[in-house]
């Protein structure tokens, strides 16, 4: 298998605003017809709370954080977020991206699988990665903001705060290599393969890894995590365990991912992401090289 590493991997947080401003009827009409349409009545409140950002205003915080390298020699760039884009200017967002930066890659998004969806977009991008030409990289870049229309008696389990991360894969030998991304449905996760002991044990065995090499970096309020514990205990764990903030975020892929550059040598972690709003689940499976 053709080996890919992380080239670089961004991850902001966007400050909060407090000058709230009516969005454009516009969007409050095409709001309201989406809600109709499912039945349900939007809260037209909800539309004031939050930053109120934009997914270009975002991406293009991330983007002056980074500098034009990010977006350079491209042979694929995927976008990826989980809650909607607050009264935007622009109809399309990775179009805007190719425009602004004249990007000649392909590109398209992965959206609609909640807050995993960055994860499992790694995967597809990792996919197209180890199938296309070896000579240009990847990126992956994500948003996500805190306005999110919602209908009324709702409560959302939206974000607390809007971020935006990026992830760059190539190649070229670098500090982390991500060795796999499993994606498990909700079939999956009720299942044998949301034991996580099973899944350590077949990682391990696939892979090659001492479980005392391999960190499990779970969130103690997933469902995934409350099962092993309950079925296992804490002192049956073959492997170390560290506890991911308690946080509804679909971005912290991207800051672990740039903390795997601190991991020793030869060490491998296994980053678990359970969506917010189902049992769905994805698994990031990286090892620390030396380039």
């Amino acid at each position: 298998m053709t080996g890919l590493y992380v080239q670089a991997a961004h991850h902001a947080v966007l400050p909060t605003r407090d000058d709230r401003h009516p969005p454009r009827p516009r969007f409050v009409e095409y709001q309201a017809d989406l809600h109709r349409m499912a039945g349900v009545v939007l809260d037209e409140a909800t539309l004031t709370r939050g930053d109120q950002y934009t997914f270009v205003d975002l991406a293009d915080a991330l983007a002056d954080r980074t500098g034009p390298g990010l977006f350079r020699d491209l042979g694929v760039l995927v976008t990826s977020y989980w809650t909607p884009e607050f009264d935007p200017d622009v109809s399309a967002f990775g179009p805007y991206l190719h425009h602004r930066h004249r990007l000649d890659c392909t590109s398209f998004d992965l959206v609609d699988q909640g807050s995993i969806s960055p994860a499992l977009a790694l995967l597809v991008l990792c996919d197209f990665l180890r199938a296309g030409p070896a000579d240009r990289d990847g990126l992956l870049l994500s948003v996500e903001q805190t306005t999110v229309p919602a209908p009324v008696g709702a409560h959302f389990p939206g974000p607390s705060r809007s971020t935006t991360g990026a992830v760059r894969i190539g190649r070229r030998p670098a500090g982390t290599e991500i060795l796999t991304v499993t994606a498990l449905g909700e079939p999956a996760v009720l299942g044998d393969d949301g034991d996580l002991s099973r899944l350590v044990a077949r990682w391990c065995a696939e892979y090659d890894v001492d479980p005392a090499e391999l960190t499990v970096r779970v969130n103690r309020a997933t469902f995934l995590y409350r099962r092993w514990a309950y079925a296992y205990g804490p002192d049956s764990w073959p492997c170390r365990v560290e506890f991911l903030p308690p946080e509804r975020t679909c971005t912290g892929l991207f800051r672990w991912l740039g903390a795997e550059s601190t991991t020793p040598a030869g060490g491998y972690v296994a980053y678990v992401e359970e969506d917010v709003e189902s049992l769905s689940a994805a698994v990031v499976l990286t090892r620390a090289v030396t380039p």
